[in-house]
């Protein structure tokens, strides 16, 4: 148990350190053939996200990531 919370501090600690990277240089960079593409922290601070998620559910907590968020059909949907 004290693994998993020391995994989530240090999950967050490099999703904050990501966000801080992409609000400096933003979520789009240009590569060498000056085409625009996603900037590589956001991505790595999306799988970021996925595993601080996992670690949350792990220790049974409500991720701060995740909040009302369920698979599946949205609240509201019909077939009708």
């Amino acid at each position: 148990m004290e693994n998993l919370l020391l995994n989530v501090c240090q999950s967050q600690d490099r999703i904050d350190r990501l966000n801080r990277i992409i609000e400096k240089e933003g979520t789009v960079v240009t590569n060498r053939w000056g085409v625009p593409v996603p900037h590589p922290a956001a991505l790595m601070l999306r799988s970021e996200v996925a595993n601080s998620a996992q670690l949350y559910r792990l220790l049974q907590l409500d991720s701060p990531f995740c909040a009302d968020v369920r698979a599946g059909r949205p609240v509201g949907w019909s077939s009708e």
